[in-house]
């Protein structure tokens, strides 16, 4: 009776778990450059070479309107509404201005956001739980060690 009681037990607890999984679990960083090429000009081109890329590793579309990014500053890029990535593709979150389509956005900052020598990416759900994260700590300026991949 008891083997029987903790089999369904087990059996129910992983029927919640597998139906309660975040549906973000898809939802990856990609790779962050945190410190584009060349000088820092702070004009918009240079700024926008200065991203961070998200990927959907799942098999489904993922909603990810509301859905944050953060430095460790404190600075906070919010996906808008409706923006939806399909399954095997990537987004670009630039730092500078743009228009925002399928593949890229813009958090329309004047400033870099990322420090070029160590800084931490932090990707949260609507509910504000932590995702995903990615760091670096390289104190780097070189060109080939600028982009971070996660």
């Amino acid at each position: 009776m008891h083997v029987r009681r903790f089999l369904t037990t087990l059996l129910l607890t992983m029927l919640i778990l597998a139906v309660a999984a975040p549906v973000s679990a898809a939802i990856r960083f990609d790779k962050l450059r945190y410190d584009a090429p060349g000088k820092d000009t702070r004009n918009n081109a240079q700024l926008n070479k200065e991203f961070v890329v998200l990927t959907n590793t799942g098999d489904e579309p993922r909603h990810l309107g509301g859905w944050r990014v953060r430095d460790r500053t404190g600075f906070v890029y919010k996906i808008p509404p409706g923006f939806r990535l399909k399954p095997g593709r990537i987004v670009r979150i630039h730092t500078g201005k743009g228009t925002n389509d399928g593949n890229d956005l813009y958090w329309n900052r004047g400033w870099y956001v990322w420090n070029n020598d160590t800084d931490r990416a932090t990707l949260k759900n609507p509910a504000r739980k932590v995702v995903d994260r990615c760091a670096y700590n390289d104190g780097s300026t070189r060109e080939n060690t600028t982009t971070r991949h996660c």
